[in-house]
């Protein structure tokens, strides 16, 4: 059983990551929601980048129990969740880039208001906290 339960939560390596893989995807939406009521660049970027971490987590945990399910023949599947990050992180990579230089030259309008920018700021720390 040591193999199978870590840490003191009592809670399988497996449910470790469906947890964590819910908790980003999850930060995910809140901050596209709010990045996108401010229209901020900088917020939506982040919040793709951690739709990509809640997808590598959703790889990783397919991969353990394909592992788990038919044998050792599952280093495929770890080849295909770096190959789907690589793909995503590139996709966010050219979206934020076309963005900031569209930015370049005409600025957006950025909405400012006190229950945004609370929200934002919220966001924000969590961030800091769930990738710490």
């Amino acid at each position: 059983q040591g193999s199978v339960m870590s840490g003191e939560t009592g809670l399988s390596v497996d449910q470790r990551i469906a947890v964590m893989g819910c908790v980003m995807f999850a930060y995910c939406l809140s901050e596209l929601v709010v990045g996108a009521s401010m229209n901020s660049v900088a917020m939506i970027s982040d919040g793709f980048h951690t739709f990509a971490d809640a997808g590598s987590f959703g790889v990783a945990l397919f991969a353990s129990l394909a592992g788990k399910r038919w044998g050792s023949g599952t280093r495929i599947w770890e080849a295909f969740g770096a190959l789907v990050n690589c793909g995503l992180s590139l996709a966010l990579t050219l979206f934020a880039g076309v963005e900031a230089w569209r930015r370049l030259f005409v600025a957006p309008h950025i909405f400012e208001k006190p229950s945004i920018n609370d929200s934002y700021f919220l966001v924000a720390v969590m961030g800091i906290v769930i990738n710490a």
